[in-house]
């Protein structure tokens, strides 16, 4: 049994969608996409070291600024996650990378893992509310997870 049941985390402040509704669209007074906002492979191996992965059953990567695919390492994240048998829950806007990338991502999750697609409206309507995401793209991107994996795929939306 593990002794954490879950911790949030973000890996980046960094985001390519310009959603009307986000934090990152109000004036601030920090440049979030400064590096220093993006959280290295080392420093994540130093924050979440081997025994306290060992004793979490879940990490979520969730973006309060930013999507933590914009992190370069983020496949290399993941990857040592999982070595160490923790469970992931990601949100991503699934907006930017193709296929192959989504391939990689697919290969690395198991069947514990879940992994939300933010898919605001339909085809029709998603580009109101995920600025620089196309639905296609999101969807296509989804699909590449779903034909790798046992994972969990989820559609998520926010009702407006």
């Amino acid at each position: 049994m593990r002794k954490y049941r879950q911790l949030t985390t973000e890996l980046t402040f960094r985001c390519n969608a310009k959603c009307p509704a986000c934090h990152r669209q109000k004036p601030l007074t920090i440049d979030l996409n400064d590096k220093k906002y993006t959280i290295t492979l080392d420093k994540f191996k130093q924050l979440f070291y081997p025994e306290l992965l060992n004793n979490l059953e879940w990490l979520v990567l969730n973006g309060n600024f930013g999507d933590s695919i914009m992190n370069k390492q983020f496949r290399e994240i993941i990857s040592y996650v999982k070595s160490q048998g923790t469970r992931l829950l990601i949100h991503t806007n699934g907006g930017i990378h193709g296929h192959d990338y989504w391939t990689d991502v697919g290969n690395i999750l198991t069947k514990d893992d879940i992994i939300n697609f933010d898919l605001d409206g339909l085809q029709d309507t998603h580009h109101i509310y995920r600025i620089n995401t196309k639905f296609e793209n999101v969807f296509a991107n989804a699909k590449s997870v779903i034909a790798t994996t046992q994972a969990q795929v989820h559609w998520k939306y926010i009702v407006f």
